[in-house]
């Protein structure tokens, strides 16, 4: 029984997910990726934003639309710049000092790691000043970081997506 116990524990313990201290590349990957997503929000460079939103999710989206992943990337793009062309961002900071990155895996076997990262964005609308304080979810997946502003309101495609991050706080 003791040893029933013991492989159970082992199991479970190679199963869940750890969170670690991000590797100097890492470090420096993932830095230069939010300086570039912050200037690009300052910029009102959504074609860049959307970019840089995860792949799995504009190949999701597709499939919805009957397009390719190009077009619903395009189609957000405009959108958002609808949305958001007479806003000036002053201020986008992200914190990324003691950050710590978990390693997953997808259920189709690939490996990820996320983050999620803190930000603080200062903003005028209509001549008002918002200041948006939320975060960002780093995805390393395919050798590439992909980050995207994460609702909590709608968690639900991307936790289908990515099931392991079904417990995470954003």
């Amino acid at each position: 029984m003791r040893r029933i116990t013991i492989l159970f524990a082992l199991i479970l313990a190679t199963t869940q997910t750890f969170a670690r201290p991000l590797t100097p590349s890492e470090q420096i990957s993932l830095g230069a990726a939010v300086e570039k997503y912050g200037t690009d929000m300052k910029q009102l460079n959504f074609g860049a934003i959307i970019d840089v939103m995860p792949g799995r999710i504009a190949n999701h989206y597709s499939g919805i639309m009957e397009t390719s992943p190009e077009q619903v990337r395009r189609i957000m793009s405009e959108q958002t710049y609808k949305i958001m062309r007479r806003t000036i961002i002053q201020i986008f900071k992200a914190d990324l000092s003691e950050l710590d990155i978990t390693d997953a895996q997808n259920a189709d076997g690939t490996a990820a790691s996320y983050a999620v990262i803190p930000y603080d964005m200062l903003m005028y609308i209509n001549g008002e000043t918002h200041n948006e304080i939320s975060t960002l979810l780093a995805l390393y997946e395919a050798n590439q970081w992909w980050l995207l502003k994460f609702d909590p309101r709608n968690p639900d495609i991307l936790i289908e997506l990515y099931p392991f991050l079904k417990d995470v706080n954003f």
